[in-house]
């Protein structure tokens, strides 16, 4: 799978991507939201891995954008934000599916 992993740690961006690898699939990473959108313009991906925490903005800002777009490639929330509210709210918009980090990279 080609996979768009939108993560503004570094090292955890290098991990994500490592680990995609090694399992055969490729892997890009933008580290903010206003790379995002441009990134998706010019490329295709098979799934976004997406944080909401990104220095320029919220991460859902890029979920809602997205599906206003007619966009429907699935969308992974993998975020440290654990308010009760988030999980529920990144579906309502549109994100497929929703991982609380730390996560083991299996479950990923």
């Amino acid at each position: 799978a080609k996979i768009l992993i939108v993560e503004d740690d570094c090292d955890t961006a290098a991990v994500m991507k490592e680990w995609f690898s090694v399992h055969k699939h490729s892997a890009d990473v933008v580290s903010q939201c206003s790379r995002a959108l441009p990134w998706l313009a010019t490329h295709e991906c098979d799934v976004i891995v997406l944080d909401l925490e990104l220095p320029d903005g919220d991460g859902s800002k890029v979920v809602r954008e997205l599906r206003s777009r007619q966009n429907a490639t699935p969308i992974l929330v993998a975020s440290s934000r654990s308010s009760f509210d988030a999980k529920p709210l990144c579906l309502k918009i549109g994100a497929d599916d929703y991982l609380e980090k730390p996560f083991h990279f299996k479950e990923l």
